[in-house]
């Protein structure tokens, strides 16, 4: 048994592309390897998932490739001092908002998970969301929706 949590956030931007979305996000916030490196999929991993390390240039070409694909891209963050890994996925939905820009999908899949005080196994979603919502905030984004989930498989 295993504890799925995921916060799913919808975003109109005015970024024309991932590449420039995850440079803000990155930017004083959650960031890449200590190295510099990203783990990612392989620009035609579509099926398989095997998550490899990647130099920042090459990790940047897969992620146009992807995005013109309109393949999901997926990469792994961590928070600044590198305790807690989050998995991204950024999925570039239709835009069927008037004079918005760009509409993506963040999936936000936090690692191990900070707990609710005195819970054995909630996360404790405030802990992301205070400071998710205000970084994309300063980005410029607008949040259309978002949703948290913690369930069991």
């Amino acid at each position: 048994m295993g504890i799925e949590r995921d916060i799913e956030v919808r975003i109109l931007t005015s970024y024309d592309n991932c590449l420039e979305l995850l440079d803000n996000l990155t930017r004083d916030f959650w960031t890449y390897n200590q190295d510099g490196t990203v783990n990612t999929l392989a620009a035609d991993d579509i099926e398989d998932f095997d998550f490899k390390i990647y130099s920042f240039s090459e990790a940047c070409k897969i992620f146009r490739e992807r995005e013109n694909q309109n393949l999901p891209i997926t990469l792994t963050l961590w928070e600044r001092d590198y305790d807690d890994s989050i998995l991204l996925t950024i999925e570039k939905l239709e835009n069927t908002y008037k004079d918005t820009g760009t509409h993506y999908k963040l999936n936000f899949s936090p690692g191990y998970g900070k707990r609710i005080d005195g819970a054995s196994r909630y996360t404790d979603y405030g802990y992301y969301l205070n400071q998710l919502i205000p970084k994309l905030d300063k980005m410029g984004c607008g949040i259309a929706e978002y949703k948290c989930q913690d369930f069991d498989f």
